[in-house]
């Protein structure tokens, strides 16, 4: 490792990337000696792209080993790393290597679909938005054809039929169009249709051009002829069924509902098997089927069989469904489908010209260019890393931008006012509680903030430590701003602290402090107890007087006695004070300064050298360790970290006239 790529923050040696070129040596950097080899996601300072970007494993939290993947991924994507030094937001063709020509080709792909003047940079905006750049070609890569988009005519006419007659799909742009599957399933149905009409062909049917209407009539009334001729058959058979098969008893409240007379007559013959062996149309018939009969008979019967008939008995009947019956096996095998519907010609034309062909080509055309489009999405990393890919790792393998009171650390979230002091450091904290607990180790004085976030990326509390000043903020409830890195100004207000000496003077005060906090504690006790005792000795006298007033008047002997014991007492504070003055007199001035020098040596000595030490270990990594970063290096905090994290504003000058310097000296003077 170059010894001069490391470099000494707060008592640890660490690695500094300098120029874009010392990515290469991430891989040799040993884990152990990177500042930070995990951190949270939340509680970085880095735009939510590379963010996403870094966390392979989408575990919320990136890792060294994320760093060391994507900085081998860099080497082996750029011949030259200049544009990592710029920053550049835009991917210059020529520092890619000559093997990721496929890259090359997707950016010139969309350099042409988007009319960029020079087809040989593009910027990561040219590739946000995908809907964009993709709607803007006439092909955009999703395998979807709109039918507007075919120059061609017939192409597409053809193309509206499949959008209308099968299942269509939308392009990214949202208009309607069709797909391979679309395609193919109009070209079955295309090629069984026609397969069917030409097997038809071999039919040879005089009764060709009528066949529809035929058809229709043929199947209505199939099945009530058959009824009648084998009613005739069992009428011969037995005699005894003459009865049920003729004219059938139909009761006369059967007339009363329409409905009961359908009924009554759809079990019926189509005509009376009696009377009559054949079927003519002016003989009586079932009313049902009377008029499709009649016509049936008139109009096509004669066609069908190629010679007038005056009845239509069993022998010609049979003949009449051999005439049809190939047709009815054919009628049988037609598709069903939306093609069914359409003109011949048009499907014989859409198979003569090959469009199934053609239009499958250019579907095929459009994947491949989408497959291309697809790796835009690597195009964007690629600006993204050059963007931002050397800062993060000045914020994850070393802290030498914390060291740096101009510069932003990656953890921080921004700079809190509050009680006329400038906190320029503030950690982003999820949990207080927990937070807290692991904070204490840090030997800091520490002010827990909840903030009134205005998004999900704002955090809702933060860690605040008191690095310098002896005048303490320790008030909870008291309320400042936070200045977020963006500029933003949110509420402030504090719910936590951990007291704890900020300086070596404030730590040799402390135990007098807390001494003299002991005292006025003892004192109010006292005090309260006495009031107390006062309040119930004069609600007592007043009770007491009050019931002497009521009373009859009494001896003068206890009016005596109590003045009696008035001046004892006061005999026996007389003598108590005159004892205490007169040991106090006995004492030589330089012994009483002496003892009170000593005590105070006592005190002090020790309280001097465990302060020293526990200041001299102050270390900052704790509370950021707290908030979820694995830190493998301390993070000491100097004498000028100590001013720059915490400080007054000082008036400036320049904002007054000549002759408000007394003003400006008195406001000084009070901050």
């Amino acid at each position: 490792m170059d010894k001069a790529k490391l470099k000494n923050f707060g008592g640890s040696r660490q690695f500094v990337i300098e120029c874009a070129e010392d990515i290469a040596l991430l891989p040799e950097l040993h884990e152990a000696f990177w500042m930070c080899t995990s951190a949270p996601c939340q509680h970085l300072n880095f735009p939510e792209s590379i963010k996403t970007l870094l966390d392979r494993n989408k575990s919320g939290r990136i890792f060294s080993e994320d760093i060391i993947h994507f900085s081998k991924h860099i080497l082996a994507h750029y011949d030259s790393l200049e544009a990592f030094d710029e920053k550049s937001d835009q991917l210059n063709f020529s520092h890619l290597k000559t093997d990721k020509q496929e890259l090359v080709d997707c950016a010139e792909e969309v350099c042409k679909n988007l009319n960029l003047t020079d087809p040989k940079l593009i910027k990561l905006n040219d590739l946000e938005n995908d809907k964009l750049l993709l709607s803007r070609g006439t092909r955009n890569g999703d395998g979807v054809i709109p039918a507007e988009d075919l120059e061609d005519k017939e192409l597409r006419s053809t193309a509206e039929l499949i959008v209308k007659t099968c299942e269509n799909s939308q392009d990214v742009s949202g208009r309607d169009g069709f797909g391979q599957a679309a395609l193919d399933s109009f070209h079955k149905q295309v090629v069984d249709y026609l397969n069917w009409i030409d097997e038809g062909e071999k039919h040879e049917l005089s009764f060709k051009d009528h066949i529809d209407e035929i058809w229709e009539l043929y199947t209505k009334l199939h099945d009530h002829i058959d009824h009648f001729f084998q009613a005739r058959k069992a009428l011969e058979y037995c005699e005894s069924m003459d009865k049920g098969l003729s004219t059938s008893d139909i009761k006369s409240e059967c007339f009363e509902n329409s409905l009961k007379v359908d009924d009554e007559l759809a079990i019926l013959p189509l005509s009376p098997i009696k009377k009559f062996n054949s079927l003519r149309p002016g003989n009586p018939l079932n009313p049902l089927h009377q008029k499709t009969f009649q016509k049936f008979f008139k109009e096509y019967l004669n066609k069908i069989l190629g010679r007038q008939v005056i009845e239509l008995n069993e022998k010609i009947w049979e003949e009449t469904k051999s005439a049809l019956d190939s047709y009815s096996k054919w009628m049988g095998k037609r598709p069903q489908g939306e093609v069914s519907h359409l003109d011949e010609q048009t499907l014989r034309d859409y198979l003569d010209k090959e469009h199934y062909e053609t239009l499958g080509q250019i579907i095929h055309e459009d994947l491949i260019l989408g497959e291309k489009l697809r790796l835009r999405n690597q195009l964007k990393d690629l600006i993204i890393l050059q963007q931002y890919f050397v800062d993060f790792c000045n914020n994850f393998v070393n802290y030498k931008y914390f060291y740096i009171p101009k510069k932003r650390a990656a953890f921080e979230a921004g700079t809190l006012i509050l009680d006329g002091r400038v906190f320029d450091l503030s950690i982003p904290v999820s949990n207080v509680n927990e937070h807290s607990k692991v904070a204490k180790s840090s030997g800091m004085f520490c002010i827990y903030l909840k903030i009134n976030k205005k998004n999900d990326n704002e955090p809702q509390y933060i860690c605040a430590p008191v690095c310098a000043l002896r005048n303490k903020v320790n008030t909870v409830g008291k309320r400042g701003i936070l200045i977020t890195l963006n500029g933003d100004h949110r509420d402030a207000q504090i719910v936590k602290i951990i007291d704890t000496p900020v300086s070596l003077v404030d730590s040799m005060v402390n135990p007098f402090r807390k001494i003299s906090n002991l005292i006025v504690s003892s004192i109010e006790k006292i005090s309260s107890s006495s009031e107390k005792n006062l309040e119930k000795q004069v609600n007592s006298s007043t009770s007491n007087i009050q019931k002497e007033l009521n009373a009859p008047a009494a001896k003068n002997t206890s009016n005596a006695s109590s003045s009696r014991d008035l001046i004892f007492t006061f005999a026996a504070l007389g003598s108590s004070f005159t004892y205490i003055i007169a040991k106090l007199s006995s004492f030589n001035v330089s012994d009483v300064f002496n003892g009170v020098f000593n005590a105070l040596l006592i005190i002090l000595i020790p309280t001097f050298i465990i302060s020293l030490v526990k200041l001299s270990k102050r270390n900052l990594s704790s509370i950021i360790e707290a908030s979820g970063f694995a830190l493998n290096h301390p993070l000491r905090l100097t004498k000028e970290l100590s001013k720059a994290f915490a400080y007054r504003r000082e008036i400036n000058q320049d904002l007054f006239d000549q002759d408000k310097v007394q003003i400006i000296e008195h406001l000084n003077r009070k901050l």
